[in-house]
């Protein structure tokens, strides 16, 4: 039976090539790839290493769509999926129901912990047990002098005992307060705090973090290197995954998983290399190829993750790369449609999970639109079931949820100034009354939080253009978290020496904003 399966696939692969050589570069329809390589054994190896992918038949059903900008994470905990972005809700898989979680926050990761789920924000690490805790994590390594660091996009996972592990993305933009001036140091590494003993906090201070100190990668680069752990370089961290058994974190990259051995300090790649591929191959881990890893998840020695137009998984105890659904070269349809296998259909996928069930979620999302400034997103919600399992659709109900589209072009921002009441525009001056020299006048200047997100900002504005260090001084922004609706303050005192000119340019914004950016002049004569 085995010698006739092997000669059968091998007249199909006679049979392609020949139509090859007869019609030219062909469209092979049972795996949707486009097929343009020279023909002979070139094409005999594209064949065996590319097209044959063996689709395992999961079943692909939508369970919700969403207009928002980003979802960029997806957990599983007791029951309920927690999704992390723009706009973070949380899925009761029982009820089926939908409700909001974390309003007015950016969630840029989340993993699931002992009694919960750790959310990781732009600025703060949440727990969200039976009750929510705040912790204030700053990597040590960057000399921060407070907490205010962007990251391009981190990951967060759970350890073990109080044990939690932060990987950035890309990049940090670090505010310097004591010049004014923000760098920007490349950093794609992973950092260690532990929470066990610290308490909540309402809000993050630099007197409030908690160290983190580098566990593996270089700081300073984004590179590709295996390595001892703080000899590694790690390129682009997409998703980390925390395996208990085997006392090891997997890292997953755009191209790559690597994995991080706890129990030598060795970083290893298991798949992959930091090169583009163009098309998804499967096979062992020495052939096997990724094209763009949009999020992974580890279970029961097996990692499955999101490929581009596919979901797959990586066999820990068989060493090979499978494809459960999809598996096409391109999908410019930008149309979901599910189904069993290779005729489920993805678009852009991205964050996955799995249930206690054996079942799949994942964030997929179609562009809908491109408006002058930015492109419009549809996300969807999709769940990944067993080839045996019997699936149903279970639609979610909306629960106090409204459809937000994140991606409509503001002309202004939706924070505002004040002073003494009175607007003081975005590209505007402020002008101090003429003050005499060496003599002080303060002003207190008052943002309004008009939006519907949180918003933060640096410890103290920061000075963008002065043309005279040490006129103008700029007092603490507080707070410097603000709710929707609602307001912070800070001073600017003139203290001029000279009978002339000064000015001042400031922002008040230590990270991009959804809405906007604050940024004004300030004008004053010494008298």
């Amino acid at each position: 039976m085995v010698a006739i399966q092997i000669l059968n696939s091998m007249k199909k692969i006679v049979l392609i090539i020949i139509l090859h050589f007869a019609l030219g570069c062909v469209k092979f329809s049972p795996s949707s790839f486009e097929l343009s390589q020279p023909s002979g054994f070139l094409l005999f190896n594209y064949l065996i290493d590319t097209v044959l992918i063996t689709t395992e038949g999961w079943n692909v059903v939508s369970l919700n769509s969403e207009d928002t900008t980003q979802l960029n994470s997806l957990t599983y905990s007791q029951g309920k999926l927690y999704m992390g972005g723009t706009v973070n809700y949380v899925v009761d898989l029982t009820t089926n129901t939908k409700t909001p979680w974390l309003n007015g926050i950016t969630v840029n990761g989340t993993s699931s912990s002992s009694g919960g789920v750790y959310a990781i924000s732009k600025n703060y690490l949440l727990s969200q047990e039976s009750t929510s805790k705040i912790f204030c994590p700053n990597p040590t390594e960057l000399t921060l002098p407070t907490v205010g660091y962007l990251q391009s996009g981190e990951k967060v996972i759970a350890g073990e005992s109080g044990d939690v592990y932060i990987g950035f993305k890309n990049s940090i933009s670090e505010q310097r307060y004591s010049t004014g001036v923000t760098t920007t140091n490349f950093d794609c590494s992973i950092y260690k705090l532990n929470v066990t003993s610290k308490t909540s906090q309402t809000s993050c201070t630099s007197t409030n973090s908690i160290p983190m100190t580098l566990f593996a990668g270089t700081p300073g680069s984004c590179y590709f290197k295996d390595g001892n752990l703080t000899s590694s370089y790690f390129r682009d961290i997409v998703d980390l995954m925390y395996d208990k058994e085997r006392k090891a974190i997997y890292v997953c990259e755009n191209q790559a998983i690597r994995k991080i051995d706890i129990s030598n300090n060795q970083v290893t790649t298991l798949v992959g290399n930091s090169l583009k591929n163009f098309s998804i191959v499967d096979g062992d881990f020495s052939k096997a190829k990724m094209v763009t890893i949009g999020g992974c998840f580890y279970k029961n020695n097996s990692i499955y993750f999101t490929d581009k137009y596919s979901i797959r998984r990586l066999d820990l105890i068989t060493n090979k790369v499978s494809t459960l659904a999809d598996g096409k070269v391109q999908n410019s349809t930008q149309v979901i449609s599910d189904g069993k296998g290779g005729v489920a259909t993805t678009t852009q996928p991205g964050a996955i999970t799995g249930d206690d069930s054996g079942n799949l979620y994942f964030i997929d999302r179609v562009t809908s639109f491109t408006n002058p400034c930015k492109t419009k997103y549809k996300n969807y919600l999709r769940k990944v079931s067993p080839p045996t399992a019997v699936v149903t659709k279970n639609l979610l109900t909306s629960t106090g949820v409204s459809i937000q589209d994140r991606s409509v072009c503001y002309s202004q921002s939706k924070l505002t100034v004040f002073q003494d009441g009175v607007s003081v525009p975005n590209q505007s001056d402020y002008v101090f009354p003429n003050t005499t020299r060496n003599t002080s006048v303060t002003k207190t200047f008052e943002i309004r939080n008009q939006g519907q997100d949180s918003e933060s900002f640096a410890e103290t504005a920061n000075k963008t253009y002065e043309n005279n260090a040490g006129i103008f001084t700029l007092g603490k922004i507080t707070p410097y978290l603000l709710a929707p609706g609602g307001k912070a303050y800070f001073t600017v005192t003139f203290t001029p020496t000279q009978a002339t000119g000064y000015f001042l340019s400031i922002t008040c914004n230590d990270y991009t904003q959804q809405y906007g950016n604050i940024y004004f002049n300030i004008r004053g004569t010494g008298q």
